[in-house]
């Protein structure tokens, strides 16, 4: 994907989403099987073009807490129409084949009889939309501020840059030091500390957003 792709993308038709999820990661290599959810965070812009943001966090470690928070998502998804783009940071190698696990690991939870729910289906489409990854956009974006070369970029990274200084980007990401045990302190502050995982995954979802929008329409 390069920029005019991404800038085509975004120009579809639906509501431009950005999501990030947290995961409780697992004592066994199996990550993508694995990994129950602890939250779906979206940001948006709703009709009057402001931006809003929406955590669903689970509130026990049960399969019950895991789909609720994942029909919380369909609610929304519901309300917000029949159309999306999805924006993620490495969503489409992580937050999409978790989801799309967690999805079908759960489908008998959202079954009306023999019929799969709304939700089930609403979640269904977001998986299946146009989707831009913002982590690829940003490597290309940033060659200018990089003398032409081409690198990954961290959205911590991209948080602190002169580039989006302009931009009113959350706080939350210093609750969590990006280190090998990033996992388990994700969990940690899961259970200690609610308000400031909310923070953290808050900040992921808006500032992934307002980056994205920045390369792609404000630029």
């Amino acid at each position: 994907m390069d920029l005019d792709q991404g800038k085509h993308i975004w120009l579809t038709p639906g509501t431009k989403i950005s999501w990030d999820i947290e995961t409780d990661v697992p004592k066994t290599s199996d990550m993508m099987k694995g990994e129950p959810l602890l939250s779906i965070t979206v940001a948006y812009r709703d009709m009057t073009n402001k931006l809003v943001c929406k955590s669903f966090i689970k509130k026990e470690e049960t399969e019950l807490a895991e789909v609720e928070i994942m029909k919380e998502f369909g609610i929304l998804l519901r309300s917000i129409g029949y159309k999306y783009v999805r924006i993620g940071y490495f969503a489409m190698t992580y937050d999409h084949p978790v989801v799309a696990y967690r999805l079908k690991k759960f489908e008998d939870y959202f079954k009306n009889g023999e019929k799969l729910s709304q939700q089930y289906w609403k979640i269904k489409d977001f998986l299946n939309a146009p989707s831009i990854e913002a982590s690829t956009i940003a490597s290309i974006f940033m060659k200018s501020y990089n003398n032409g070369l081409y690198k990954p970029w961290s959205l911590s990274d991209l948080i602190t840059h002169s580039a989006f200084s302009g931009l009113p980007l959350k706080t939350g990401k210093e609750h969590i030091p990006n280190n090998p045990d990033k996992g388990k302190l994700i969990k940690k502050l899961w259970k200690e500390n609610p308000e400031a995982f909310r923070e953290y995954c808050e900040a992921d979802a808006v500032n992934t957003f307002l980056i994205t929008e920045k390369m792609l329409v404000n630029e």
